[in-house]
């Protein structure tokens, strides 16, 4: 029963961590791309 859990988890890792790290990368670039406008905009208005 542990044996198998640790398959499905593994499995389930192994076909997730694509679209895991695809999310991560989206956020990031979102982050890095959304902090400096808003603070240079307020700070010029």
């Amino acid at each position: 029963m542990v044996l198998w859990n640790k398959v499905f988890i593994l499995i389930m890792t192994r076909t997730m961590l694509p679209f895991l790290l695809e999310d991560l990368t989206r956020m990031l670039a979102m982050m890095i791309l959304d902090n400096p406008f808003p603070s240079s905009v307020r700070s010029s208005l």
